[in-house]
């Protein structure tokens, strides 16, 4: 080989040598572009204090960039994938759910801001984060519904930010689920007050009335269950109504209705369905209820002076169909609910009556009350969900 070839050739060695002993020495931060490397938060309780801590560390320094990259990261990266995943095998509701988070989610973290830099002018102020599946508060529906109705195992972990000193104390909750490495705030349930999902301690259950124990449970398939889970079962219980009322027995009719309510309603409305839209049919089930049970009591009494019979169907999942009430009503909780809706066919050729939804709750048929529609009496009224 020529002389000239092999200097070529020590020349282009020195050249790389070079090159990459440069490359070496190089600091990180010389470069024109960074790349940002993403902090990784163990799944523990620890991991999100820490992730949380360094979010209010940097509102608290004015960094806003690191502000938003970390709340950004907290995102679900498929919020609609997740729940489809996580609790309903069913795309359209995980669909909903997904528009429903894109919706808020900007409305949400900027309320979140807000919060932060509240705690950040306290020096006081604390964060606490607890592991919902090692210690979910017995009656808070929120808890209990979002470990009880997952179809899959999820993390589920509580924080409270609190700012003791400031003018009026604050004290706020919010849920992280971790997934694919990363804390993700579920935001549709918002930073609220510790006591905005507990059951409504103003109008305790009566001891004979049983627990809540969401849906599908073994309840319904206990011997002692007397009305089963079936549109006969529905019927049944109806028709022994119908026989108190038509025989004056009032005192009899008033059990049999109070036995349809929905046993702790607050926590199990908290527990199926979205925090805000759970909150928002929840609180005028308890507000109400006192004054709708007299009014469907009155209304057994007129029907009773009636000949006829009672419809019942089982409400039924049509696929791609129209999007009605009863299509939310199947679709907009965490798990398949069993819905019935019974009418009364008049014997005397009137139209059919509507009687009301019920719910197949822990062994019972439970009244849906904010949602009715019956001529008959004083009965006349259908709450919008």
């Amino acid at each position: 080989m020529p002389w000239y070839r092999y200097a070529a050739l020590l020349l282009l060695t020195v050249a790389v040598l070079f090159l990459l002993s440069c490359a070496v020495k190089a600091p990180r931060g010389s470069g024109v572009q960074q790349t940002t490397v993403s902090v990784t938060y163990p799944n523990t309780a620890d991991g999100l204090q820490t992730l949380l801590n360094n979010i209010l560390t940097a509102t608290k320094s004015g960094d806003s960039k690191t502000v938003d990259v970390l709340i950004k990261q907290t995102e679900f990266p498929d919020y609609g994938q997740w729940f489809l995943h996580t609790y309903r095998p069913d795309p359209e509701t995980a669909e909903d759910w997904a528009v429903a988070y894109t919706n808020n989610v900007g409305r949400n973290e900027g309320l979140f801001r807000e919060l932060l830099a509240t705690l950040a002018r306290d020096n006081s102020s604390t964060i606490i984060v607890r592991k919902v599946n090692d210690n979910p508060e017995p009656n808070n529906g929120l808890e209990r519904g979002v470990l009880q109705y997952a179809r899959t195992p999820v993390d589920i972990y509580c924080a409270t930010l609190s700012s003791p000193s400031h003018d009026e104390p604050i004290e706020r909750r919010g849920y992280f689920v971790y997934v694919d490495g990363m804390f993700r705030w579920e935001n549709l349930a918002d930073f609220a007050k510790p006591d905005t999902y507990p059951s409504d301690p103003a109008r305790p259950l009566q001891e004979s009335r049983p627990a809540f124990s969401g849906a599908g449970s073994s309840a319904e398939t206990t011997a002692s269950v007397k009305y089963p889970n079936t549109p006969d079962g529905l019927r049944s219980f109806l028709s022994e109504l119908l026989a108190a009322a038509k025989g004056g027995h009032r005192e009899q009719v008033n059990a049999m209705i109070v036995q349809t309510e929905i046993p702790d309603y607050r926590n199990w409305y908290c527990s199926l369905f979205v925090p805000g839209s759970a909150l928002s049919w929840a609180n005028p089930y308890g507000k109400d209820l006192d004054q709708n049970e007299q009014a469907f009591e009155e209304f057994w009494q007129n029907l009773a002076k009636d000949d006829g019979e009672i419809l019942v169907r089982k409400l039924v999942d049509k696929p791609g169909g129209r999007r009605d009430m009863e299509w939310g009503m199947l679709h907009n909780s965490r798990t398949p609910l069993d819905i019935y809706h019974a009418s009364w066919k008049s014997a005397k050729g009137a139209p059919d009556e509507w009687i009301g939804y019920f719910f197949y709750v822990d062994g019972m048929f439970r009244w849906d009350s904010i949602v009715h529609r019956a001529k008959l009496g004083r009965f006349d009224s259908a709450p919008k969900r």
